[in-house]
This record gives structure tokens, sequence and C-alpha cells, in this order.
């Protein structure tokens, strides 16, 4: 083989060897550079101690510390102008009234806010919100109704009839009625058959729900009503008068036709109970007697103790006792009238002391 053939590549090796020294020996320093870094990440780091920043005291308005003063509750004043009324039957005491109402703060051009109210003695059937301003609300209602009825002086009894008108979710404390006689009435054009209209009169008075320690305003406007009293009287007392009436004359009936007289007396003893009876299915259960129910009861006590003195007197005639018979004819002829005096004086002395 050739010598300086093998030489060459001993040439050509040197000669890489010496352009790629520079190279390595500038790499050599950056492939320790992460092995110091991890042993430097290693390495538990000291907590330097913090600096406690001043805490920032919060900026206090003034008068903070003190209540607030409470706001003072908006006025509303409430009128009522009654357009009919109707349906009302004493049985339930439920009634009907058809009417405005007129809902003004004080002062007019305050705001009243959301006004949210309830009927406390009834439903309201249908409500038309007419004017709907800050302050001023303006209704047409119609509403069913109910209230408790005194039938103490029946036939010449009188009612109110309320409508109660309560805020639904405002107390005393943000919401107080007052009443506007101005906006307030009833229409000429109401007629009421069989009573007789009495007036209207509005007062504001204070619900207090001791359950829930809340307090509300609450507005009531009363429709006075009261029955006609001759009509009434007639159609009561009259058929009494002629239960007594017939009873009394009845004494006249000789000895000899005594049936006849006990006959009267029954009927009309039967006739007074029934009538009373007809009477009571028109009012509702009471746990008193009514001026009616004490000029009934001492008919029946009338009647029934002359039927009785009628009965004794037949019985003395049919044993041939003839004179005794004749005088308890007699005592009952001046008895039993005296008895219907004092029986209905009572019974008026109870109504007007009750």
């Amino acid at each position: 083989m050739n010598r300086r053939t093998t030489r060459r590549p001993l040439w050509l090796a040197l000669l890489a060897l010496a352009l790629t020294a520079p190279a390595l020996a500038a790499t050599a320093p950056k492939a320790k550079a992460p092995a110091v870094k991890a042993a430097k990440a290693a390495e538990p780091k000291k907590e330097e101690p913090r600096k406690e920043e001043p805490k920032k005291e919060e900026a206090k308005e003034p008068g903070a510390e003190a209540k607030e003063e409470e706001k003072p509750p908006v006025t509303v004043k409430v009128g009522i102008y009654v357009l009919n009324i109707g349906k009302f039957d004493l049985a339930t005491g439920t009634y009907t009234v058809d009417f405005y109402m007129d809902m003004t703060s004080v002062p007019p051009e305050q705001d009243m806010g959301e006004m949210k109210f309830e009927f406390m003695n009834g439903r309201a059937s249908s409500m038309d919100k007419l004017i709907d301003k800050p302050g001023e609300k303006f209704y047409r209602i119609q509403a069913n109704l109910a209230t408790n009825v005194d039938m103490h002086r029946f036939p010449w009894d009188e009612h109110d009839l309320p409508i109660t008108l309560e805020p639904a979710t405002r107390g005393k404390k943000e919401l107080i009625f007052t009443v506007d006689d101005k906006q307030s009435g009833i229409d000429p054009s109401v007629t009421f058959v069989g009573w007789d209209l009495r007036g209207t009169k509005g007062e504001v008075r204070d619900h207090v729900y001791d359950v829930y320690g809340e307090s509300y305003s609450q507005f009531v406007y009363k429709i006075r009503i009261a029955r006609i009293v001759f009509a009434s009287s007639m159609k009561t007392f009259i058929p009494v008068g002629f239960f007594l009436f017939i009873s009394l004359v009845s004494l006249l009936v000789a000895l000899e036709k005594l049936d006849q007289r006990v006959a009267l007396n029954t009927a009309m003893l039967i006739a007074s109970v029934m009538f009373h009876m007809s009477i009571g299915a028109q009012l509702p259960p009471a746990g008193y007697l009514t001026v009616a129910d004490k000029v009934l009861i001492a008919t029946y006590g009338v009647i029934a103790v002359n039927l009785l003195m009628t009965v004794q007197t037949l019985r003395l005639y049919q044993l041939k006792q003839e004179q005794a018979a004749k005088s308890l004819r007699s005592l009952a002829f001046k008895l039993i009238p005296a008895l219907a005096v004092l029986a209905l004086g009572f019974a008026a002395l109870s109504t007007v002391g009750g």
C-alpha cells in the first residue's frame, strides 16, 4: 500500500478535531447550567418576614351610630259614595254594595306608593281602577259583604251595613287612613225596599293583631238602615191582635156551648204558634228573645189560660155543678182581659229595659 495514501486520513482527522474543539469548549458550560439551577431550586427558601400593612379604617358617616329616624307614615284620605245596596239577607247577614271609592294622599302631591287593600268583612266581586296617579286612586267597586245583625228590637230593628277597609301589607307605621267627608255620601236615587235609609258615617280605628305584634289603620264606612215602623208593625202585630181578640170574644159563649169556646181557643193557640214559626224562619238563630218573641209568648200565655179555664168550666157543667161553672165563667171574664193587659205590658217593659 502507498504510504502517502495511509497518512491522508490521519491528517484529515486532525484537521476536523481542530475545527470542532472551540465549539465543544463553548457548549460545555451551558450543559452544566440546568444542573446548577436545579440544585438551587432544591434548597429550602428562606421566607422573608412580611410587613403588616396598617388596616384602613372604614370611613364612618356622621350620625351612623345613632338610629336613623323613622319616616312618618303616609296619610291617605278615603271617601266612599254609595250607588246601590241590595240582597240584604237577615238570616245570614250578607249584602251587596256598589260604590265609588276615592283615595287621596295628604298632601295631594305626596306619592302614596303601591296601594293594596282588602275588605275585612267580605270580598270585592268586581273592581275597576278609574284613576291611577301617585297622589290619587279612584275605584268603582261591587262587594259582597257581611255583618252581625242584632235582632233584639225586631220588628223595629235597625242595622249598620259596614264597608271595612284595611291595608293588605302596610301597617300603621307606614300608612294611616283618614275620613274624607267631602267625597263620601249616598246617592239620592238609592232605594232599599222594606227599609228606611238613615244616613252614613265614616270612621277610622286601629286594628291590633296581638299574635303578630302589628297594628293596622282600618277605615269603616257604615250605612244605617231601619225597618219602616208602621209597615213592619202592621205585618207582625195585627195577626197577634186578632188571635187575642178571638180568644177574648170566646168568653161570651154561653155555658151550653162551651165546647165551641174550647175549639176557638185551641185554634187560636195553634195559629199563634204557626205564625211564630213563620216569623222565626226569616230571622237568624239567636240566643235571645226579640220584641216579637216576647209578644207572642205573652199571647200563648193568655190563650192557654183561657183554654184551661174553659175546659174546667165545661167539666163542672158536665158534672151538673152549674153554680160553680157560672162562678168560674164570671172569674174568667174578668181575669183573662186583665191577664192579657199585664202580659203585653210586661213584654213592652222588658223590651224597653233591654
